[in-house]
């Protein structure tokens, strides 16, 4: 904190942001937890002075003797967090390397949280539209970490992801927590083992390995946040039934036919094939869902474009199975005006004198 005075003196005020966000990023976050056992009060505002006042005033080029003042302040405030971890025996000081993230002091944040609870979707109207905006800026943020990290330029990523968290998924956490605290305090160890990811110079493919851990958070973020409601799982279970019973029709039409063209053709000793494929259907159906959640998890590939592929397959299936069937009619028309011709012909024949 004494480096942000002294940037700010020195009329350096990009860089004295710098500091602030790595007196926070680097060391508040760590002692949060165990702040807030002894006193969540103090810790709130220690928060909101170092995450959103200070740094507000830095932007702001605010005179270097109001900043000095309000850092004091917060110093103030830190001596006193010191004496209450001082007769803490079960707090132990952060010791990651220098300028790296404390995974393991964040985790011990775990089912502290004491304060006020809620259920999904109780948060306000303009907070749920802030964390949608929040979450949309995250993203944008998120493509461009990548795009840099993956250029080589890992500094500007860095500052890049930092900004990700404490100029936006910070202040998604104000609703979230009180809905679900530890996974508010998992998706901040995201946030932090992606900037360690950087700075040891990880593949490029451990970094976006992370990142799509870090959306898929996000997407959870806003569903407790927005809540679920009514309409939205109605529709998703009419859609979803529909999808079913469609499929599941065509499937039953077609086995259907097929049988059907099996018992016309004289051919029911192969019927016991049709329901071997049945059997081997339900199966491959079970197997089909495990390998395409396999492939969501380990390629990061949404949703909608595996639905995409599995819809244009199927569509392709049922159009060869429909050819197929289609063909055989016609063949047997076939087969049925070339004996009726080949009769014709024969019964002229023997009728000539």
């Amino acid at each position: 904190m004494t480096n942000v005075i002294t940037e700010v003196k020195s009329g350096n005020y990009k860089q004295a942001d710098q500091h602030a966000i790595t007196a926070y990023l680097d060391n508040f976050e760590y002692l949060e937890a165990s702040i807030e056992k002894h006193d969540p009060d103090l810790k709130g505002t220690l928060e909101i002075d170092m995450r959103e006042n200070l740094r507000g005033m830095i932007n702001d080029e605010k005179p270097s003797q109001a900043i000095e003042e309000y850092v004091n302040g917060i110093l103030g405030k830190l001596e006193k967090a010191e004496e209450l971890l001082a007769n803490d025996t079960s707090f132990s000081q952060p010791s990651p390397p220098a300028g790296f993230a404390d995974i393991k002091g964040l985790a011990a944040g775990f089912g502290t949280y004491t304060g006020e609870r809620k259920d999904p979707g109780q948060a306000d109207d303009p907070a749920k539209a802030a964390v949608r905006n929040g979450i949309d800026e995250i993203r944008i943020k998120l493509d461009e970490t990548l795009r840099l990290y993956k250029e080589g330029k890992a500094e500007g990523a860095l500052l890049t992801s930092r900004s990700a968290y404490l100029d936006s998924y910070e202040n998604v956490e104000i609703p979230l927590r009180p809905i679900d605290p530890d996974f508010t305090l998992d998706m901040e160890i995201k946030f932090a083992e992606l900037r360690n990811l950087m700075q040891y110079g990880a593949p490029f493919a451990q970094v976006e390995a992370k990142v799509i851990e870090i959306r898929r958070g996000l997407d959870e973020s806003e569903r407790l946040v927005s809540g679920t409601g009514i309409v939205a799982p109605a529709i998703a279970f009419s859609t979803s039934f529909s999808i079913i019973f469609r499929e599941g029709l065509e499937s039953a039409l077609i086995v259907g036919a097929i049988l059907t063209y099996l018992e016309a053709s004289r051919n029911e000793r192969f019927k016991k094939h049709v329901y071997y494929g049945i059997v081997i259907a339900f199966a491959a159906t079970a197997v089909t869902w495990f390998v395409a959640q396999f492939i969501i998890s380990m390629s990061g590939a949404s949703r909608a474009l595996i639905e995409a592929i599995a819809g244009v397959s199927a569509v392709a299936v049922l159009f060869w199975v429909s050819f197929w069937i289609l063909n055989k009619v016609e063949t047997k028309r076939w087969i049925e005006f070339v004996k009726a011709k080949v009769w014709n012909y024969a019964v002229i024949f023997y009728s000539l004198p």
